[in-house]
């Protein structure tokens, strides 16, 4: 038998340059020069050490052909040279292993192939190919056994898969298919129908890798091929989870999971690991995907899913609402997608990334990436994926308002959708097209797209599809006042909805019952369909238990309680808008809290108390004032002993947040250098305007309850959207001066919070017993803090200061444990104003000195692993700790809300970047107030008074500017220590 005459020197090299791969021996790499550039070929085997196995088939195949070194190099240098043919030669080599009977070092040859294959850059395709296929001609007209051609012609296939020819790959594997019934290789026979099923898995026909994955399942169970089974039943499971088909894809990837565990097989179980993560993914199961995602990671050894497992642990974290998190998992997934051939998997990252950035409002990030999907996409040329990108891009434009880019994003998702053939996506699109025809007034065009949608969904059966049509059919059917046809696509949408047991779509349909009914004059009814409405989705959070989630949750039907409200005021029903809001308010902080707010069934509606029984807490001093921000007006409730006020503001939403922005901007708040240089160049003018414009929000916002206001001296505010970031304090009387001059302010996060509060203030404890945990400077680089470190002290028996390189997570997490009732931080921390989670505070690492300080950032999630069961009062000395995105309903996601969940009573936190000096001279004095007995909001409001006066007579600054008294508020939460 002769084999070709190239082999011998690719494999030499192969095995060379394989060792080469996975060693970091400079020397080695040394010899591999010298070697090959003398062409002294037996040199180099003996360098590399190769196994027994490969020597002796050297020897073997030396002794039976003899070729001349030159002819051999400059063939090599030719073919084989470049590293990116590293996975060819060892193809070879396992068919020249073939060739010896060396079965079991031919499978792991070519596994590592594969593998590297996997790697090669599309530059390498024509060559590689023509290799391939010129190997094969030759090895066919040799005399070489049949089953190595077979086992390279498989290989030829994958390559050609990895390539993106779908074509060429299920030629190839059509015809191994039927080269290997004609020797009966039935091994060989299963694979080549795995690899056809993979080509259609590629090309998203779904419905046909089911079908003949099961006449596949069929073969392999009457072969007795275990492992074929296992692989086969991930294969269909894996379809079904893309055909939505959730039950069936469960059951069949636990049947693959049960065969591998039981065979033992590593790999298997690996594949099945994922397979079941991402059905559980789908299903919404996020922990026991979570789970599976980590079995996998954990058998992976060769970190081969690793680009797969970072893609779907992005996804679960941006389920949960950890955008941080799956930021990072994403773009790493990328960057290590980006290494391979692998587009489709590339581009799915992307839009991720793309849905990551929409959810936190980044849409020019979000576009940017969408488009990096889409020209993956054109690449390969797989044009419904092209489709998928374009409508993502056609949502990405709507959102921006730039409505006719969206427009023909849509169009062109809809020609490239018709010419795949992908009916399902094609219908999504027209539902999109047809929300943006409504939202540019175009009724008749858009009422077109629906009824095409509705047709095209019914004959397909995709009733999620058909719903949704039905209803947006019902909301333009309403505005036309064709209240029959209204009721009969609602019961339409509600028939699908019960049929599929879609919460969403039960919702949509209450929610658009109660529109029909505010059109018909039916408020009393509307009000009836809204609480049904909002039953559903009360059932749905009770299930949610992560906080990101229930945070996310209620943000997405906030407008739902904003029709609640509205239909309630305009009944008259004024305590029944207000429990409306509270409904709708900061349930996610309510449920971290515990279920001593709800009722038996768990519903929240009782978690705020009566305006009765809140009456008979307050104060006759105190006044509770509760904002809700309308799309169209600004509502607010006002509460003393003795009165109940509702009022409706003609305040938009959109002119309040103008309105509020500018005045942060003015004060310093959000463009502090900005801020500066204007102080600098004309501080009187800074303070007129902040000034002015604090004077016309107060008109807006606290004129209107002036009367009631009067005879009060306490004002606790339940804030609203924008407002939370608002320094009510600052804002200026009719009579010229700072809110803050006329009425202790505090910030509650709802009526619940703020009942409870009251009542923990009950338990005043004596200040004496008050045990301080100090933590300050970790960087050594704040010299106001030495002065704030001696007041404090000053105050204090009871302490424990951790200062500079004693500031470290562990001791302070050993202190608090120890116990602590006030527990102070001076330190650097860093809001992210998008993701929550990102935000952290720079502490001392564990190796850092005094003299050589050294910091690590203490991200927000891990602070609470802090105990505090016995601290009632959290003071943040350090930039923006009150400042972060703000979720409708929740309110303002920041660090300050990390020590409210865990249920301290009092937290003072900045809203912006504080000025160090007179941060630490308010810190000094309000702690001297709070020594003197008053409790906290009061020694607050002291302080500030203190730094008004103290600006006033500054000789630089000459005025009392905000931006340096202002900028800690005081925040009332439910309480499980005494609060002070």
């Amino acid at each position: 038998m002769r084999f070709p005459n190239f082999i011998l020197l690719p494999l030499v090299l192969a095995t060379v340059l394989f060792t080469l791969v996975c060693t970091d021996s400079g020397e080695q790499i040394g010899a591999l020069r010298t070697f090959t550039v003398q062409q002294d070929w037996q040199a180099a085997l003996q360098a590399f050490a190769l196994d027994s196995t490969d020597t002796r088939l050297v020897q073997t195949w030396s002794r039976k052909h003899g070729e001349p070194a030159d002819t051999l190099s400059a063939w090599l240098q030719k073919n084989y040279w470049p590293m990116q043919s590293l996975g060819l030669r060892l193809a070879e080599q396992a068919i020249l292993q073939l060739g010896f009977a060396s079965n079991g070092a031919a499978q792991g040859k070519l596994d590592t192939a594969n593998a590297i294959a996997q790697d090669l850059g599309t530059a390498c395709r024509d060559s590689l190919l023509i290799s391939l296929s010129s190997f094969i001609s030759t090895l066919n007209a040799d005399t070489k056994p049949k089953r190595a051609v077979l086992t390279l012609q498989r290989l030829h296939a994958r390559t050609l898969l990895e390539f993106n020819d779908y074509a060429g790959a299920a030629l190839a594997y059509q015809g191994l298919r039927n080269e290997a019934r004609a020797v009966g290789d039935a091994i060989l026979e299963i694979h080549a129908e795995q690899g056809v099923l993979d080509v259609w898995a590629q090309q998203d026909r779904y419905e046909q890798v089911v079908a003949h994955g099961h006449t596949l399942l069929a073969l392999a169970q009457r072969r007795g091929y275990y492992w074929a089974q296992a692989q086969t039943l991930n294969i269909i499971a894996d379809a079904y989870r893309v055909l939505e088909r959730d039950s069936l894809a469960l059951l069949y990837a636990q049947q693959a999971f049960a065969i591998a565990q039981h065979l033992g097989d590593r790999l298997t179980l690996r594949d099945s690991d994922f397979y079941r993560a991402r059905i559980l993914y789908r299903m919404d199961h996020l922990q026991e995907a979570g789970r599976a995602l980590q079995e996998m990671r954990r058998r992976d050894r060769e970190a081969e899913y690793l680009p797969d497992a970072l893609l779907l642990e992005g996804q679960l974290h941006q389920e949960q609402g950890e955008y941080g998190l799956a930021q990072m998992d994403l773009e790493q997934s990328a960057r290590l997608f980006e290494q391979l051939p692998h587009s489709a998997n590339s581009a799915a990252v992307y839009s991720n990334l793309s849905l990551l950035h929409v959810e936190t409002g980044d849409y020019e990030r979000a576009m940017s990436d969408e488009r990096k999907a889409y020209a993956l996409h054109e690449s390969e040329r797989n044009e419904s994926r092209m489709a998928r990108s374009a409508m993502n891009l056609g949502f990405i434009y709507a959102k921006m308002d730039s409505l006719d880019a969206a427009q023909a994003a849509y169009d062109q998702a809809l020609v490239l959708y018709r010419a795949s053939g992908e009916r399902r996506g094609r219908i999504e699109t027209l539902l999109l097209q047809g929300e943006l025809l409504l939202k540019r007034g175009q009724l008749p065009e858009a009422e077109h797209v629906f009824h095409e949608a509705a047709r095209d969904a019914e004959a397909l059966g995709f009733a999620y599809g058909h719903a949704s049509a039905c209803l947006n059919l019902a909301k333009l059917a309403v505005q036309q006042n064709l209240f029959s046809v209204t009721d009969s696509l609602l019961m339409v949408a509600e028939q699908i909805a019960e049929k599929i047991n879609s919460p969403t779509l039960k919702t949509l349909a209450q929610w658009q019952r109660a529109g029909l009914a505010r059109r018909q004059a039916q408020p009393v009814l509307a009000l009836a369909y809204l609480e049904q409405a909002l039953a559903i989705q009360e059932k749905v959070f009770s299930s949610i238990t992560r906080d990101s989630l229930r945070v996310s949750f209620f943000a997405t039907v906030q407008d739902l309680f904003d029709e609640a409200i509205t239909v309630a005021l305009e009944l008259g029903e004024h305590e029944r808008a207000l429990s409306w809001s509270e409904r709708g308010r900061a349930r996610a902080l309510l449920e971290a809290w515990g279920k001593e707010f709800a009722d038996s069934s768990g519903v929240l509606l009782e978690k705020s108390p009566s305006v009765k029984t809140l009456q008979s807490a307050l104060p006759r001093t105190a006044r509770v004032v509760e904002y809700r921000v309308l799309p169209k007006a600004l509502v607010v409730w006002l509460i003393s002993s003795q009165e109940f006020i509702t009022l409706q503001l003609p305040i938009t939403r959109r002119t309040l947040e103008d309105s509020t922005k500018k005045y942060l901007q003015s004060l310093g708040a959000t463009d502090l250098p900005d801020f500066r240089q204007r102080v600098v160049t004309n501080s009187a003018a800074v303070y007129q305007d902040n000034r002015g414009r604090g004077r016309e929000l107060y008109d807006e916002l606290l004129l209107p309850l002036a009367p009631a206001l009067t005879g009060g001296n306490e004002i606790y505010l339940i804030a609203d959207g924008i407002l939370h970031q608002l320094p009510f304090g600052a804002l200026v009387t009719t009579q010229n001066r700072f809110v803050e001059e006329e009425y202790v302010l505090v910030k509650a996060p709802s009526l619940a919070a703020l009942y409870q509060g009251f009542l923990a203030q009950r338990r005043t404890p004596q200040f004496a017993n008050n045990r301080l945990l100090y933590v300050g400077n970790p960087a050594g680089d704040l010299p106001a803090a030495r002065e704030e470190e001696a007041s404090l002290a000053a105050h204090f028996a009871r302490k424990k200061v951790l200062t500079q390189s004693r500031a470290r997570f562990d001791t302070i997490a050993t202190s608090l444990h120890e116990g602590a009732e006030i527990f102070h931080l001076s330190l650097h921390a860093v809001a992210d104003p998008q993701r929550a989670l990102n935000s952290y505070l720079e502490l001392s690492r564990a190796d850092a000195t005094d003299l050589r300080p050294s910091l690590e950032r203490i991200y927000a999630r891990r602070l609470l692993e802090w105990e505090l069961s016995q601290t009632w009062l959290v003071l943040l000395n350090g930039c923006e700790t009150a400042s972060g995105k703000i979720v409708r309903g929740e309110g303002a996601l920041n660090i300050a809300r990390l020590f409210a969940l865990q249920r301290v009573s009092v937290v003072i936190a900045s809203l912006w970047q504080n000025d160090d000096r007179w941060s630490v001279a308010l810190v000094t004095a309000f702690y001297r107030h709070l020594a003197a007995g008053v409790n906290a909001q009061t020694a607050l409001h002291l302080a500030k008074l203190e730094m008004i006066r103290k600006l006033a007579d500054d000789a630089s600054l000459k005025y009392p500017l905000p931006y340096f008294w202002a900028v800690f508020e005081l925040y009332l939460n439910c309480a499980t220590a005494p609060s002070g």
